[in-house]
């Protein structure tokens, strides 16, 4: 998550990690932009939605393929007799340990085949989510008699991950971190939103803007009114007291995880979660760039949230896209690598029957429903995921709602009855609730007596 004041160069080191050219023109960014794709964490450029290998990461950590592991882990278990071209009889009989005989074929002398059933263990197929059942070969056209009422045992996408897996030669994957990016809008506007989309499972990235003074009043912010942009002239922070306010707001997460353990064991990156790297931009408009990185770093670590702080990075995201790229940008890179694999959460294990859940919500999402009710979460859950308990379905909800996922408010009682499936949906209501409407984009003339009016009041409450 890319965190700190207006226009201290956020949007622009998310494209520095990405390795995408530097844009001198980039707009601010208006509420947050999140990312919807996920990328595999390196220590070169993070290509949204593709891996070093050009795969989809996505994939890489969905149901489906963590199945398919399962499936292809009990298969080579099963010894060296297993023939690829026989994998997809195996796939789908996977969960039956007997051996069934196939009838001899009418009218010919062929000997009766014997399809070897490959044995999981009744806790692997529980994983697997209520799809896991015996199941005999499937017909085909050496086997007609076998009868078409058996359903797969094993979904079909789940089929066409672990033939993947067996043809391009067998890789775990599970080593590999993935991530998504949060890009937080500096405008103090919005700030009443953050605290909702803030996490304590992320790492975040503390951005300030070198060419300005620590101790100096803050540029004003520019709002938007009716007919004409204003500058916001009654704000006294100074660009401290900004970085003060995300710090505030990221060590208040820590009380919310404190008694669940969520401490790195490795010493010496942070002692607290969340971790928040200090990324200090436009390096190259002081000589003396990083000593004043340092004194911000230094000043901020006096303060009861210091323990959350990891390093400070003094970077220039005008070489983004370049041959000679930013070392401070490889070294971030490095070090939120390091960290994210040492991080609890991220070693957790969690049942596979939850990553099924995740995905059907995604397709309800990718059909284009926002939000659902939690009656129908819960009918998901327990229907095609077999996930009835209680208990376990609010941990689950936690779990995702944790992950940002989606946004459910288990602690109102009017909101949790709603799960939001695209938390960018969510933003960019809360955007058009803010944001004034400006009269050109108006079209009713009672919208634009009410934004006069409102503009008018707050004149009043401002100066009197």
């Amino acid at each position: 998550m890319l965190i700190g004041q207006d226009r201290a160069g956020k949007t622009s080191l998310k494209k520095s990690l990405r390795g995408i050219c530097f844009d001198p023109e980039e707009d601010s960014t208006v509420g947050i932009d999140v990312d919807p794709l996920y990328f595999e964490m390196t220590t070169e450029t993070w290509k949204t939605g593709t891996t070093e290998n050009g795969e989809n990461p996505d994939a890489a950590i969905s149901f489906d393929r963590h199945a398919a592991m399962l499936v292809v882990e009990n298969l080579k278990r099963d010894g060296d007799s297993f023939l690829l071209e026989d994998s997809m009889d195996e796939i789908e009989s996977t969960l039956d340990s007997e051996v069934t005989e196939i009838p001899r074929q009418p009218g010919t002398n062929e000997t009766p085949k014997a399809v070897k059933h490959v044995e999981i263990p009744s806790q692997t197929r529980d994983t697997l989510g209520g799809d896991a059942q015996q199941v005999p070969p499937r017909p085909s056209a050496e086997n007609p008699e076998v009868s078409d009422r058996f359903a797969p045992c094993v979904p079909e996408d789940v089929v066409v991950a672990t033939e993947a897996l067996l043809q391009g030669g067998w890789k775990d994957g599970r080593e590999h971190i993935y991530s998504t990016l949060w890009d937080f809008s500096g405008q103090s506007v919005y700030y009443v939103t953050h605290p909702i989309f803030l996490t304590a499972r992320a790492i975040c990235c503390l951005v300030y803007d070198l060419s300005r003074n620590p101790h100096s009043v803050a540029p004003p912010l520019v709002k938007q009114g009716v007919y004409e942009p204003f500058p916001e002239d009654f704000n006294l922070k100074t660009n401290l007291d900004y970085l003060d306010f995300w710090m505030r707001s990221v060590a208040s997460l820590a009380s919310l995880d404190e008694n669940r353990g969520l401490f790195p064991k490795s010493e010496g990156l942070t002692k607290k979660l969340p971790a928040v790297f200090l990324v200090c931009t436009h390096a190259d408009t002081r000589r003396d760039s990083r000593q004043l990185a340092y004194k911000v770093l230094g000043y901020l670590r006096k303060k009861p949230y210091g323990s959350h702080l990891v390093d400070v990075f003094v970077v220039d995201n005008a070489k983004s896209g370049t041959e000679s790229e930013c070392q401070e940008v490889v070294r971030l890179r490095q070090q939120v690598l390091a960290l994210a694999k040492i991080l609890p959460h991220t070693n957790e294990s969690i049942p596979i029957t939850w990553l099924k859940f995740d995905k059907t919500l995604r397709a309800l999402r990718e059909k284009g429903d926002k939000w659902i009710s939690l009656e129908s979460a819960k009918e998901i859950a327990s229907e095609d995921c077999n996930i009835v308990n209680d208990r376990e379905f609010e941990t689950l909800m936690n779990y995702l709602h944790y992950l940002r996922s989606l946004v459910h408010f288990d602690d109102s009682p009017t909101l949790n009855k709603l799960v939001v499936l695209d938390p960018q949906w969510l933003i960019d209501l809360f955007k058009k609730v803010i944001t004034v409407q400006p009269a050109s984009e108006c079209k009713e003339e009672t919208f634009l007596q009410l934004w006069a009016s409102l503009k008018e009041r707050e004149f009043w409450m401002n100066n009197f």
